[in-house]
């Protein structure tokens, strides 16, 4: 009787593995009056089954997760600020299009409508611009961390075992520096 429930949940979490190429890319970092300002890619997250769940109209997000962390020297990484932003898809059957939602922490930033597939594979592999307000908790010439990692989810209508991946944590060192407003 175990046997086969092994086998089973072996070969489910077999097929929702993240593929090895799909990671975070390209984090490039600055700060401005007070903001950590951010962008980065997601290399080939659309493959084999995301990219067949996201053309038959399935709804698709992309969660990134991301961290700042200050460098302590003997000790872990102290975590200072969290923020999640996301990304949804959703097919719009009425006019063949797509529509490109942005949230941060579940207050929606952008929406767009009208989009191709291949302008929506666009606007959820390359966010943006992001930003995360330091709230006065770190101090000028500061080294610190930004980490950043991706969730993939895909929604299924009666689904039991959602298919969710997550990327590797992608983690870059800078120099925090608060300039003045003038």
């Amino acid at each position: 009787m175990k046997k086969p429930l092994l086998i089973l949940l072996f070969s489910i979490s077999f097929f929702m593995a993240v593929p090895a190429e799909v990671s975070i890319t390209n984090l490039d970092i600055s700060s401005e009056k007070g903001h950590i300002l951010f962008s980065f890619d997601v290399a080939d997250p659309f493959q084999g089954k995301n990219l067949d769940k996201l053309k038959s109209g399935l709804e698709v997000s992309f969660i990134f997760q991301v961290e700042v962390r200050r460098i302590r020297k003997l000790l872990p990484d102290a975590r200072l600020l969290k923020k999640t932003f996301s990304v949804n898809s959703r097919f719009r059957p009425q006019d063949n299009s797509y529509t490109f939602t942005l949230l941060e922490d579940k207050m929606i930033l952008t929406i767009k409508h009208g989009l191709t597939l291949e302008e929506l594979q666009e606007k959820m592999t390359s966010p943006g611009n992001l930003s995360i307000s330091t709230e006065g908790k770190l101090q000028h010439q500061e080294e610190l961390i930004l980490a950043v990692r991706a969730v993939i989810d895909t929604h299924y209508i009666l689904s039991i075992i959602p298919s969710r991946t997550k990327t590797p944590w992608r983690e870059k060192r800078f120099i925090f520096r608060q300039k003045q407003i003038q």
